[in-house]
């Protein structure tokens, strides 16, 4: 469902089908949140910030705000919640 890729600079997530708007893409692991920094979600954390993300957290998932095609990075506004993925 995703892929993971590598760059000089930093490290993104596409999904690699189209996902409609407000389907969830991912559940963050209930045990890998705390203080606010979700830590070890496998995919979460290449999810990068972005002013005009297409996902968005609600809880403990990832949403998509809008449809994403095939092949799109997923990206979030981490400054718009308290809340930094790594």
């Amino acid at each position: 469902m995703f892929r993971i890729i590598y760059s000089k600079t930093r490290v993104c997530l596409f999904t690699c089908k189209k996902i409609s708007t407000g389907e969830t893409i991912i559940k963050l692991d209930i045990d890998h949140l705390s203080n606010n920094i979700l830590t070890d979600d496998y995919y979460g954390r290449f999810i990068t910030h972005s002013s005009t993300p297409c996902c968005e957290v609600d809880g403990y998932l990832v949403k998509a705000t809008c449809d994403i095609d095939k092949n799109e990075e997923l990206t979030i506004n981490n400054t718009t919640k308290n809340l930094s993925v790594c």
